[in-house]
């Protein structure tokens, strides 16, 4: 009997018999494959290996003679009752064979012979002639149902076709070639130690070694590795670990090529490699080696990933008694057919599984993916993710480069810039073009926003409102209890926050709207100011070919349910979602969507419902769920092998975590969920978690900052034994608020300390935003002496004048002399004058003029000498004029705008939130943060010093706004009200055990942002019922 390979065919009766007959009559060394591809998309029917003779390719027609109505030519077969043509089955049968010849010849260097066959297993030799498709094959290439009845006549006739058709120059297909190709199609088969099967081509190649290394043993898997071959070796000694560090030092030191931190680069003049192994493991880039104390018979090899039930049990048992990461491992070797849900601890490394599992599919013998551009596209969660996964594909595919030499790996740099990986957002944009005239737009629209434009028409239809309600009531305005200005921003906020949670208040109906007491009138603002206002502005940037940032979710979801089915020419065989616990139900619908347009998409989403902390934003603890339609067509793993985060700090956290999750607040089961880590820290037992007590906040601060310096005094005296990290070396102070942070800061200001902040709230207090506002109104009042002088004293020009000079003079005299001053000043720097740079206002675009300004003048190099502090200057002055073009587009930009904008900030010394360098230093830094702000980050040591705020409070936001069940359901604290207001839909208990639940996500993310230890503070007054610091306490 034959080898089958593959299970007997359903679909085609002529396929099933022809499956048995070979299985029955050919003998036990000849391989028989059946609906395989070589090609993608081009299956054969059956495949025959034949040792030491060749390869033949049968193409199966099950026709019976009595139904053959027609033979008109070798391409065109009529068949009764069937309104298809039938074309060559010879030609298709010799297509396939030409498939086969180029793929071995690409893949694996070699050219056997390839024959190919038809077979009818219905029709004989005699109804063959007689209804003429002896025109269609030849005879000696064509089976018959004669010959399936008889192992002499069908060896014979298989046997025959080699003899007549031999090819010259081709290579002998013996057990090596055989052993080749078998390995390829199946990848746990075993090659004899005397076939010597080369499988340098493999992605991936794991070995368990069941006795000493000899030498050949080290060599192969030297040579393997450096042929391009990602290794995952299983050792049985301490002696091996190290022989085989031994000789990838030499490998990398003959190359000149370094290993540096997971990645490798071009060796620098004389620099060379140290591999000092760490007891029982070793990791380099792409190659990973463990001592193992397993008793195993044989020794075990795994090609790409693909393994028998047997061998799998090894795995586990390799993986339980090392450190070897058998879930990534099989995240990244996942089967291209099936969509992918990867469930990521807090530290597991889900970027690099990502990375891994895209180099697998592009790099693999299968080659899932043969276009990075077209065929992989990824959607992150902030452009920061973006860039970074962009940087972190190029690093891969840039140290394969630099190992291997192969030049084909560069195409793939270049791709990774090319690729589709992006923000929701601009993902959307992609999309939504190829259907963009279904909604009045070209196909080269913009997304934009303007507060600006959006606020002066909901002040007309506010206004309009107001006229005739008063006309009912000439006392209405009163029933506001607050000013206009602050009721129409709220009628604004609300709408934003439901375009925040991917719902467009234009979808409303008024009979879902609920009643609310407090406002009787409120249902009339929403139908007649809220929505006519939100269309009014839509069809305004539509007529503009532009669409508003909160609206692109919503029009991609009616796409994907319209007019993009009929357009879609995108061809993404997989769509990589990260962070995917913040994505809201609307997107997760449109990516189900999505999936159903673009044919055979697979989806690869990755996230952590225990960290998904942007309820505001609309994401959902169902996330997961709602994506898993068919749980046939998902393939599920769970990392939960922690990387970050010392291991004895984590079963403190586990505690806590399991405490949680009993009570139902957090999506944590003990053990299952439980992160676990081989990461050491060399911190002290009793350090790892420290509660500190206080009474009142002068002493919560009295405590914060003795802590810091406390925890500076651990990190000098570990820095003398061990060496730490620049990530090691920070300590940072995680909040939940803005306020709390600017309480901090304040406080270290006071004391003289200096602690760092992604988030200070003055942005419009310094000095990158005081020079430009000196410039913008000087611009503005070029005939006033204070605004010329303010400008002349700030860094745009920084002279000092002789301000006593000035007194005594007329306003116009002292305007003279002071524009004089400014023409000389910008003569010298730009070239031009202050007087023609007042014309130039009046007809150049204001941001071009601003920014010509900025660069003439560099107020930076004024305003310090240090570049760290040029470099915050720079950062925050960009920062002042992205935060205007958000709120006003460029559309609507005048210098009158941006004076107006600039000085409320200032004026009401708006919380805005600066923008932070990165400070490049060796030493201890401590910064300040909210936990939202950390999200993805590590620290050494992380302090929390405010714990005892209600987390089930409902007074915390002036307004929450949700739609369930398509009813609107709002609260709203009125005026200066201490309690929020709720219409008829809300449910405030259930309101109330979803912020609990959020906060103790938030608090999740918090505890694992910490590398080494961690500290919170207690606050003993605190009433509060439910509190950060009641989870603590276990």
């Amino acid at each position: 009997m034959a080898l089958m390979m593959d299970n007997k065919p359903t679909e085609y009766k002529g396929e099933a018999l022809v499956w048995e007959k070979l299985s029955s009559l050919l003998p036990n060394d000849v391989v028989v494959y059946n609906h395989r591809e070589v090609v993608d998309d081009r299956e054969f029917d059956f495949t025959l290996l034949i040792k030491n003779v060749g390869i033949m390719v049968i193409e199966v027609k099950g026709w019976q003679s009595q139904y053959i109505f027609d033979v008109k030519g070798p391409d065109e077969i009529v068949i009764q009752g069937e309104s298809k043509i039938y074309g060559s089955p010879e030609k298709q049968a010799r297509g396939y064979r030409f498939d086969w010849l180029n793929f071995l010849n690409d893949k694996f260097a070699i050219s056997p012979v390839v024959l190919s066959m038809v077979c009818y297993p219905f029709i004989s030799e005699k109804e063959y002639k007689d209804v003429r498709l002896d025109i269609v094959s030849s005879r000696d290439f064509t089976i018959f149902s004669d010959d399936l009845n008889s192992a002499t006549r069908l060896g014979q006739k298989i046997s025959n076709a080699f003899v007549k058709k031999k090819p010259l120059n081709s290579t002998p297909f013996d057990e090596k070639a055989m052993a080749i190709v078998r390995q390829h199609f199946e990848p746990s088969y075993k090659a004899k130690d005397d076939q010597i099967v080369e499988v340098s081509d493999a992605y991936s190649l794991l070995k368990v070694f069941n006795k000493e290394l000899t030498e050949k043993d080290l060599d192969e898997l030297i040579e393997m590795y450096f042929a391009g071959t990602k290794m995952v070796a299983f050792v049985k000694s301490e002696i091996d670990l190290l022989s085989v560090c031994n000789k990838l030092e030499a490998g990398f030191n003959a190359r000149g090529i370094i290993s540096d931190k997971g990645n490798v680069r071009l060796a620098e003049i004389d620099e060379r490699n140290d591999f000092s192994c760490v007891s029982g493991s070793y990791r380099i880039f792409n190659f990973e080696i463990y001592t193992h104390n397993l008793d195993l018979k044989n020794e075990e090899i795994i090609v790409e990933g693909q393994y028998t039930e047997q061998q799998k049990l090894i795995l586990e048992d390799v993986a339980n008694s090392t450190s070897w990461n058998f879930e990534q491992y099989k995240v990244e070797h996942a089967m291209g057919d099936k969509n992918v849900l990867v469930q990521a601890g807090a530290g597991t490394g889900k970027t690099y599984s990502m990375v891994s599992r895209i180099a697998y599919l592009c790099m693999s013998r299968k080659r899932f993916v043969n276009n990075l551009v077209d065929e992989i596209a990824m959607v992150t969660f902030t452009n920061e993710a973006a860039d970074n996964m962009k940087l972190r594909l190029k690093q891969y595919f840039m140290n394969c480069y630099i190992l291997t030499k192969n030049k084909k790996v560069l195409h793939e740099i270049e791709a990774v810039d090319l690729m589709q990986i992006s923000t929701i957002h601009k993902f959307a944009k992609a999309v939504l073009q190829s259907s963009a005239m279904e909604y009045g737009l070209g196909a080269d629209f913009a997304i934009s926003s303007s507060e600006y434009a959006k606020e002066q028409i909901y002040e007309k239809y506010l206004n309009n409102f107001l006229v005739e309600k008063q006309k009912e009531d000439a006392n209405f305005a009163q029933q506001l209890r607050m000013p206009v200005h602050k009721f129409r921003k709220l009628l604004m906020h609300l709408s934003q926050q439901l375009y925040n949670k991917s719902y467009g208040i234009k979808e409303l109906k008024e009979e879902n709207l609920g009643t609310f007491e407090e406002w009787s009138f409120f249902n009339d603002v929403i139908m007649k100011v809220i929505i006519p206002a939100e269309n009014e502005y839509e069809e305004q940037l539509f007529s503009k070919n532009k669409i508003d940032l909160k609206e692109s979710m919503l029009l991609l979801n009616e796409a994907v349910n319209g007019a993009f089915k009929e357009k879609c020419s995108l061809k993404y065989k997989y769509l990589f979602i990260d962070e995917f616990q913040d994505t809201d139900d609307v997107q997760i619908d449109s990516f189900l969507k999505l999936q159903n347009v673009i044919k055979d998409t697979k989806l690869f989403v990755v996230g952590d419902l225990k960290q998904s902390i942007y309820r505001f934003r609309g994401a959902t603890i169902s996330a997961f769920d709602l994506i898993r339609t068919d749980k046939e067509k998902w393939e599920e793993f769970s990392l939960t092998i922690n990387y970050r985060t010392d291991k004895r700090l984590l079963d403190k956290f586990d505690a806590v975590f399991s405490k949680m999750g009993t009570k139902g607040y957090l999506p944590f089961r003990e053990g299952k969920d439980s992160l676990t880590s081989s990461v050491e820290t060399y911190i002290s037992e009793h350090e790892l978690v420290t509660k500190l007590e206080y009474d009142g906040d002068e002493q919560r601060m009295e405590q914060l900052f003795a802590e810091i310096a406390r925890q500076k005094d651990i990190i000098k005296d570990l820095s003398k034994h061990h060496k730490l990290s620049s990530k090691d070396m920070i300590i940072a102070i995680l909040v939940r608020d803005n306020w709390q942070i600017h309480n901090i800061l304040e406080e270290a200001k006071v004391r003289g300390e200096f602690i760092e902040t992604q988030v200070g709230g003055d942005l419009y207090q310094l000095m990158p935003a005081l020079d430009l506002y000196k410039l913008v109104i000087a611009l503005l009042n070029p005939r006033d002496p204070v605004n010329l002088f303010n400008l002349i004293d700030s860094n745009y020009v920084g002279i000092q004048l002789d301000i006593q000079g000035l007194h005594g003079l007329g306003t116009e005299e002292q305007v003279k002399k002071l524009t004089d001053v400014l023409n000389q000043y910008f003569t010298t720097v730009m070239n031009t004058t202050w007087e023609k740079i007042i014309m130039d206002t009046k007809v150049q675009p204001i941001l071009m003029l601003l920014r010509s300004i900025y660069e003439g003048c560099q107020p930076w190099y004024q305003y310090s000498d240090t570049d760290s502090e040029q470099r915050f200057y720079k950062a925050n002055y960009e920062l002042v004029l992205e935060k205007i073009i958000k709120t006003y587009s460029v559309d609507y930009l005048t210098l009158n705008v941006i004076e107006h904008s600039m000085h409320i900030n200032i004026m009401t010394k708006q919380e805005e939130l600066a923008r932070n360098i990165e400070v490049e230093t060796d030493g201890i830094r401590v910064i300040c943060t909210t936990v939202h702000k950390a999200k993805g980050l590590e620290y050494g040591c992380v302090i929390m010093p405010y714990m005892g705020m209600d987390i089930a409070s409902m007074k915390k936001a002036d307004l929450d706004v949700y739609v369930e069940n398509e009813k609107l359901a709002y609260g709203i604290r009125i005026g200066d009200e201490q309690n929020k207001k709720y219409n008829s839909n809300y449910d405030v208990s259930q309101e109330q055990n979803e912020r609990v639940n959020e906060e103790s996500r938030v608090l999740y993310v918090a505890l694992t942002r910490a590398i080494r230890n961690v500290v919170w503070m207690k606050d003993i007054k605190s009433k509060s019922k439910i509190s950060w610091q009641n989870l603590m306490e276990v």
